[in-house]
């Protein structure tokens, strides 16, 4: 079967399983419609306009990271404890820091080594946490799920080698240390030097205990087309020639998130306005769709684009090839119609707007369990909201300097 043929078998078989075989139809006068198809519950809105906005205060109730005994770097992951303490993966020192409701640090979890309740990788996330223990999920060499009382003390830990043969593009953990994620092909088939393409990444849930991944479905991976840009450095010191795969600038991809109780997790296309939503167990159990409002990018907002992509680590290693690569690749007219998805701790679905080239503010759009628009939220574009709840959200900022700080924001609905 050639690399064609087999991408849209792969697509028409997504399409057909996540359809569940149903027809949609948009809703009259921009009300949602409801309905259920083979177990599947089908949530249809027209425009996002008619929910209620959403209030965010004018300040943070408590910024964490600004004590120099303890600053952030690579702060992947935050979460809200009892007590509303929080406690902070930082994957910078390795270690898991516990602040009190004040911001005062309570106590450093675990740190640099090889021994019991150290982590070896930088690449950390808070998967569970209550008043009795917090559970933390490294992702490096080894896959570990390791388990500390509230006080620090390390109790124990399971482990599994990191899978093979998989490009994992975008993942998310339950509590159980279950790992969902987007898995593009490590070597894609020859694609032809014009025109992008979207290969299809694999929608995989992988346990603990399991051997191998299980797939789910497939939804379209990232936009991507060949061209010649010249030579290309080798990590051997060589050079490369011959056609290259590239990202096209604000190109769309796909992105899976998880969180609430019952743990489920939601994908999403970004070319799409919508998103599905999936048990722990892997069953698809709702469907929500919306009327998608790209937005026209400007020259303007191409050239902001452009410069922020240059000034990525990615991109300095070798800038000359990177501009190279920018001027065979034809500018987008629109952006994306959502860039993150995050499941809240109530167990709501938040949907960002992907905003325009340096835009001070973005919309967070929130989902209730049903599938239902129930309100929208505008933060401003430096946070990185990493949880929520139901009249709060944790979130990492950085500053110009690169200074990261984690900071708990209160709204009013």
């Amino acid at each position: 079967m050639s690399p064609g043929t087999r991408y849209c078998a792969l697509m028409l078989a997504a399409s057909a399983a996540v359809t569940a075989c149903t027809t949609e139809t948009r809703p009259a006068g921009g009300m949602p419609q409801e309905r259920d198809s083979a177990g599947v519950r089908i949530v249809t809105h027209g425009a996002l306009d008619r929910a209620p906005r959403w209030h965010l205060a004018d300040a943070p109730d408590v910024v964490l990271g600004t004590d120099d005994t303890a600053p952030l770097h690579l702060a992947w992951s935050a979460r809200r404890l009892d007590r509303d303490e929080i406690a902070v993966a930082n994957g910078g020192s390795r270690e898991i820091l516990l602040f009190d409701r004040g911001g005062r640090l309570l106590r450093r979890i675990g740190g640099p080594g090889p021994g019991p309740g150290e982590f070896h990788h930088q690449s950390l996330r808070i998967v569970a946490g209550d008043d009795r223990s917090i559970a933390v999920l490294e992702l490096g060499f080894l896959w570990r799920l390791i388990h500390f009382t509230r006080q620090g003390e390390y109790t124990s830990e399971e482990s599994r080698p990191t899978l093979s043969g998989h490009g994992l593009e975008d993942l998310t953990a339950a509590p159980t240390g279950t790992v969902v994620a987007l898995s593009s092909p490590l070597h894609p088939g020859p694609y032809m030097p014009h025109g992008p393409r979207r290969e299809p990444a694999a929608l995989i849930r992988i346990g603990f205990t399991n051997d191998r991944a299980d797939t789910l479905g497939f939804y379209p991976g990232a936009e991507i087309f060949a061209a010649d840009v010249g030579p290309q450095p080798t990590i051997g010191g060589g050079t490369q020639t011959g056609p290259r795969l590239l990202r096209r600038l604000l190109a769309p991809d796909s992105r899976v998130a998880g969180g609430g109780d019952p743990w489920t997790f939601i994908v999403g296309d970004q070319a799409e306005g919508g998103f599905d939503v999936y048990s722990s167990e892997g069953v698809l159990i709702l469907r929500t769709r919306w009327e998608p409002t790209e937005q026209i990018l400007s020259p303007r907002d191409i050239a902001a684009a452009t410069k922020e992509y240059l000034e990525q680590p990615v991109a300095r290693r070798d800038l000359a090839a990177a501009r190279r690569a920018l001027r065979v690749v034809d500018s987008p007219e629109r952006t994306p119609v959502f860039s993150e998805l995050l499941v809240a701790r109530d167990g709501a679905f938040w949907v960002r707007r992907y905003p325009l080239p340096g835009d001070p503010m973005v919309d967070w759009r929130v989902f209730s369990r049903a599938g239902l628009h129930a309100g929208t939220l505008t933060v401003p574009a430096n946070l990185r909201v990493l949880e929520a709840g139901s009249d709060y959200l944790l979130a990492r900022a950085t500053d110009v300097l690169g200074v990261e700080t984690i900071e708990l924001w209160r709204f009013a609905r």
